[in-house]
C-alpha cells in the first residue's frame, strides 16, 4: 500500500513538469531499494579469496553513492535554477 501511494505520488510529480524535483526524490529511493535488495540477494558481490584477492559488495558501493547523491542534492537543485534563471534572462533580452 505504501510502495503504491509513493509510486502515485512520484507518477504525479513526473507529469506535472517538476522533474527535477521527481529525480531527487525517485533516485534515491530507488536506490536504497535496490541495495535492500542486493543485501539479501548478494548478488554482483565478489568475495575474497578469489583469483584477484580484491573484494567487492555492491551493496556498500550503493549506500556509498546514496551518501554522496543525498547530501548533494541541493546544491545541484539551486545550480540548476540559476541556470535556468539565467537562460531565460537572456531570452527575454533577445
Amino acid at each position: 500500500m505504501a510502495f503504491q501511494v509513493l509510486f502515485l505520488t512520484l507518477k504525479t510529480l513526473k507529469e506535472s513538469g517538476h522533474e527535477h524535483v521527481y529525480n531527487a526524490v525517485e533516485k534515491p529511493l530507488l536506490l536504497a531499494q535496490s541495495a535492500a535488495v542486493l543485501e539479501a540477494s548478494e548478488k554482483y558481490c565478489m568475495r575474497m579469496p578469489n583469483k584477484l584477492n580484491f573484494s567487492f559488495d555492491y551493496y556498500y558501493a550503493a549506500i556509498a553513492i546514496l551518501g554522496f547523491y543525498v547530501p548533494g542534492s541541493p546544491h545541484l537543485y539551486s545550480y540548476m535554477l540559476s541556470q535556468r534563471k539565467r537562460a531565460l534572462s537572456k531570452s527575454k533580452k533577445e
